[in-house]
């Protein structure tokens, strides 16, 4: 945007340039902040991800996944994640992976898993839950949107490593 800020010195420029111009600065200024937020939080915790072994999963299968991350959190440490099943509570237009801000646990599994060490650097956990046969898969069409999301933390020094996950597991 700097060589636009030139047009201030032009003998025709008037008032509302000078307002334009600052709008288009505060939104650079945001964008920059939102760049930089996202920047330092993926230095802070690494990469994150979740690789499904066979997807999509039916209710009554088993949900298995390794999660995997290029933050060392500790060879033999206890990773904690949970399984979430979440509806929402009214009717929600939203279509997408996250779950409205009112949503209810229908249900919820945790468990503990071991962390490795991985040798290029990182961590990595083999995840398995038991889906029960009786709840629903996704539908993030219905009127009372179902979504699956896994939990994964880690109690670490600090401020404690929490990631969330959608989970394929359809009906």
């Amino acid at each position: 945007l700097l060589p636009f800020h030139t047009v201030w010195a032009l003998p025709w420029s008037y008032w509302g340039v000078w307002i334009v111009l600052g709008i288009f600065d505060a939104l650079a200024v945001a964008m920059l902040y939102g760049v930089l937020q996202n920047a330092w939080r993926a230095l802070r915790s690494g990469r994150c991800r979740l690789r499904w072994d066979a997807v999509p999963v039916k209710p009554g299968a088993t949900f298995n996944a390794r999660f995997e991350t290029s933050r060392a959190l500790g060879d033999g440490a206890e990773l904690e994640a949970t399984l979430r099943c979440l509806r929402d509570r009214s009717e929600n237009r939203v279509i997408g992976d996250e779950p409205a801000v009112d949503a209810e646990e229908v249900w919820v599994e945790k468990r503990s898993f071991r962390l490795h060490d991985r040798p290029e650097g990182g961590s990595w956990a083999q995840l398995s839950f038991a889906v029960p046969a009786k709840e629903r898969g996704t539908d993030s069409f219905a009127v009372r949107p179902v979504r699956w999301v896994v939990v994964v933390s880690v109690p670490l020094a600090g401020p404690d490593f929490t990631t969330t996950f959608p989970v394929p597991i359809y009906a």
